[in-house]
């Protein structure tokens, strides 16, 4: 590994073994140009898992970088995942009460706009009150590629825990669904009465209908291969109203241990509640078809 990004993954750290830069946090605009990191807003209600993302307004000639975010006491904080602007990073994190560490650095710095640095899952536990609660920043540092330091201007991010819905089975599905699609409270969160191969909660979550086959969440892949500059894979999919799409891609291999990055591109509706997404390299690091393999999920979620 190269030695100047061990020297940025491993900065100097005190004696508590936590990377510092001085007495205090350093949040001023760098001089000649404010870069602004923040923390994405996220909602759910107790129990669920969420995802924030940890975006830079202004990405130009960032190498790497150390975070500390701290989460409220009600929740809980994994490792995170690399987003398809910092491909290449080599990342370390360390996860411990509430608290996140993270650093990341590669050998060439990042392109020009607005990227997605990493993305970071948030449990909100299932006795978490009610109200919109921060989630913030103890320590966040920038740095180019020859080390000199990006000092950010750092903004918290908030979680808003919502009322949960009525679920008295407590099987995981909410009692006015379940009311609703079945007329009782009988068919669990796993079951497949439709035996079509998704189970209730993933209908509910798809807003498809649990007592029909011909009512699924699919997804089809239309891929259209022409000059080296123009090759792309679409993806097409039945939406339903009142749900999120996103999509994630892998070089492969599949398995245990596989890593899917977003790629925060544009998923557009084309007619009706049909959607498409296209990966034309721009948010994939490369063309399609140069790869051996390439992988695609459309992840659904409520807002």
């Amino acid at each position: 590994m190269n030695a100047s990004i061990l020297r940025r993954l491993f900065p100097a750290r005190d004696s508590r073994g936590w990377a510092h830069a001085g007495a205090a946090l350093m949040l001023a605009a760098w001089v000649g140009q404010a870069v602004t990191i923040s923390v994405e807003d996220v909602s759910g209600v107790p129990g669920a898992q969420l995802v924030a993302r940890i975006w830079v307004d202004q990405a130009s000639g960032i190498a790497g970088g150390t975070f500390r975010m701290i989460v409220p006491d009600f929740a809980g904080i994994e490792a995170p995942s690399l987003a398809s602007d910092t491909a290449g990073f080599v990342v370390a994190a360390r996860v411990g009460n509430r608290r996140l560490d993270v650093s990341m650095a590669r050998a060439a710095g990042m392109r020009a706009g607005q990227a997605i640095l990493f993305t970071v899952p948030i449990r909100i536990g299932r006795g978490a009150p009610e109200g919109t609660f921060a989630i913030l920043w103890e320590e966040a540092r920038l740095f180019d590629e020859t080390t000199a330091p990006i000092q950010p201007i750092a903004t918290s991010g908030a979680i808003t825990v919502l009322p949960p819905l009525p679920d008295l089975d407590q099987d995981g599905l909410p009692d006015s669904w379940e009311m609703e699609r079945f007329g009782h409270l009988n068919s669990g969160a796993e079951d497949d009465p439709d035996a079509d191969g998704a189970s209730n909660y993933s209908e509910y979550l798809a807003g498809t209908d649990p007592a029909s086959a011909g009512s699924l969440f699919v997804v089809t892949a239309l891929a259209v291969s022409g000059q080296s500059g123009e090759s792309f894979v679409a993806l097409d999919w039945e939406g339903q109203p009142g749900r999120n799409y996103e999509v994630f891609w892998s070089p492969g291999p599949l398995g245990p241990g596989a890593r899917w990055l977003p790629v925060y591109h544009p998923v557009y509706r084309i007619d009706g509640n049909r959607y498409r997404w296209i990966d034309d390299g721009t948010r994939t690091g490369w063309f399609p078809f140069v790869d051996a393999e390439r992988y695609y999920q459309v992840r659904v979620e409520l807002p």
